[in-house]
């Protein structure tokens, strides 16, 4: 079980049942568990609610309160939804009792069973509970990855032997309420990689792995096969990939970025300069701190050049770093200016022009309105670094992130414990200086048609990414097939669909996306239309803008 940041995991013990619990916790503890998971109710305490003498039987119902560190089972018998009415009208009664036994506990969650894809009755009892349950106290689901033959009674419908389907099935039922969540079953036979990578965009905390799983190695220990082990670790990795934090310090600190920006700077130098010409004017457009002013001398430095220099930042604390770099280190080779580089009456015109203006979507902070106004300081013959970038979008699925999401607001994340189910297409482009000749300037439309796998999913937005020529053959990218390695100085973005969309297996995914901007702001709106019709997303920009 893997915490809330994902920093660590807990490893407890799941017990059918135990005479003496306080000694069961005190010896799974001795053993290094962090905690038991055990039956709410007596096996042997099968309640009957109808009348006659089994109603008064007496004899044990539940575990003591000393349960209170630990998680709770459901009984494994209740079944709401069975076509027995007297065991679905026991059931049903039976299951209200361990509910309300287990929040009067306060237990931190609760495990249920599924076995088939018969869930409306349980789904509705669940539902009911945690709107009345004010608490914290989360419901944790408990599937098997591969169902087995015994799970239904027609074994040629596959859709009743999808383990994924029944779950979805549920908390679509109880509308991806968020403190319902999972605990996967590692079953002896494992499910196809299609079949593993959609779980990816479930909230997954727990995974089981019942005895029988186990092999017995040389010395007589229980081991996980091969198989078994490769799986348990791709469940794992998503949730340590976290970065601590995305401050000035962190980013300046990308091995990749600035190496980058450096080789295109020199490439760049190379190209203009000549033995009858060994000066040039570097424009540094958002400065910050000084990263991309250092990357630029350096350059400069293994050319031997004579530089000229201008640092231009508006950001007034960023302009005292600045400042103080060039009376330390810099010297009269780079000249600092506190102003908007739009506002900005430059005393002469750039070689090169370079920035770092690029948003985790390529344009979502305004490098084209920001390039654009500095063209005007850049030569006939100048280049701009970046030269051109492209935004990419991928379809994905993720239960959690779409119950923590604002609807209609994009916003920048780490995309851990989600499925991208579909390779990134790439979908508005700009250049600089421009070559776009059309009257609407910036604004952008892009229809995008992607092939959904081969196994049913759930739509819930689109991740976003980007790819940069800095210039001729130096590139920057997101774009997972072709990250730019060790380069974290960007998450992608994520486009959040304001209803989770079912996608059969097979079937295609058209969506639309555009660009769309007014005097004061800059917004997107996106909207499906394959497989069904869902309404344009943030119209007008009314839940989401950017500022000019």
């Amino acid at each position: 079980m893997g915490d809330n940041q994902g920093e660590r995991f807990s490893c407890g013990i799941d017990y059918f049942y135990v005479p003496d619990l306080r000694a069961a916790m005190n010896s799974a503890s001795e053993s290094g568990y962090d905690f038991i998971c055990t039956p709410m109710a007596h096996p042997r305490c099968k309640r009957e609610f109808i009348d006659g003498p089994a109603r008064n039987r007496g004899g044990l119902f539940a575990i003591p309160d000393a349960l209170l560190t630990s998680q709770g089972k459901i009984s494994p018998w209740i079944s709401p939804d069975s076509v027995d009415p007297t065991i679905r009208s026991n059931s049903e009664k039976a299951l209200k009792q361990e509910l309300s036994y287990a929040s009067h506990l306060s237990l931190p969650a609760i495990v249920i069973q599924l076995n088939n894809c018969s869930v409306v009755k349980l789904a509705n009892i669940i539902n009911s509970y945690i709107l009345a349950n004010a608490s914290h106290q989360q419901v944790w689901i408990q599937v098997p990855l591969c169902a087995s033959p015994g799970n239904n009674d027609n074994a040629q419908d596959k859709t009743i032997e999808d383990p994924w389907k029944w779950w979805n099935t549920l908390r679509s039922l109880c509308d991806f309420h968020k403190r319902l969540a999972l605990v996967l079953e590692v079953t002896q036979s494992l499910p196809t990689d299609v079949e593993i990578d959609r779980w990816y965009g479930e909230p997954i905390k727990c995974l089981s792995f019942p005895t029988t799983v186990f092999r017995t190695n040389k010395k007589g220990f229980p081991v996980l096969s091969r198989a078994h082990q490769e799986v348990a670790k791709r469940f794992f990795k998503p949730l340590m990939d976290n970065l601590d934090s995305q401050t000035y310090e962190v980013f300046e600190k990308d091995p990749v970025k600035y190496a980058k920006y450096e080789e295109a700077i020199y490439v760049a130098l190379l190209d203009r300069l000549d033995s009858n010409n060994n000066e040039a004017v570097v424009m540094v457009l958002g400065a910050g701190r000084g990263p991309l002013v250092k990357a630029t001398l350096r350059a400069g430095h293994s050319l031997q050049t004579k530089l000229t220099v201008y640092a231009i930042e508006k950001n007034p604390n960023a302009v005292i770093t600045l400042q103080n770099l060039k009376a330390v280190e810099w010297g009269d080779q780079v000249t600092v200016v506190s102003t908007d580089m739009r506002e900005w009456d430059a005393p002469c015109k750039a070689d090169i022009i370079v920035s770092e203006l690029l948003g985790s979507f390529g344009d979502n902070e305004l490098s084209p309105e920001c390039l654009d106004g500095a063209m005007k300081y850049l030569k006939e013959d100048g280049v701009s670094i970046p030269s051109e970038y492209t935004s990419y979008l991928s379809p994905l699925s993720s239960s959690k992130l779409y119950t923590e999401t604002a609807f209609e607001t994009p916003f920048v994340v780490h995309l851990h414990n989600t499925n991208i189910f579909s390779e990134p297409l790439a979908c508005f482009t700009f250049n600089h200086p421009s070559l776009n000749s059309e009257s609407s300037g910036n604004d952008r439309y892009s229809c995008l048609m992607f092939q959904s796998p081969s196994k049913d999913v759930i739509l819930t937005g689109f991740a976003g990414y980007f790819e940069a020529v800095l210039y001729k053959n130096v590139v920057i990218s997101t774009v997972p097939q072709r990250h730019s390695e060790g380069m974290f100085s960007w998450f992608p973005i994520m486009f959040p669909l304001k209803e989770p969309v079912p996608v059969a297996a097979g079937s295609q995914i058209e969506v639309h996306f555009w660009r769309k901007s007014s005097a004061s702001k800059v917004w997107y709106e996106w909207c499906i239309s394959k497989p069904q019709n869902l309404a344009v997303h943030n119209p007008n920009g009314r839940s989401y803008t950017i500022g000019l």
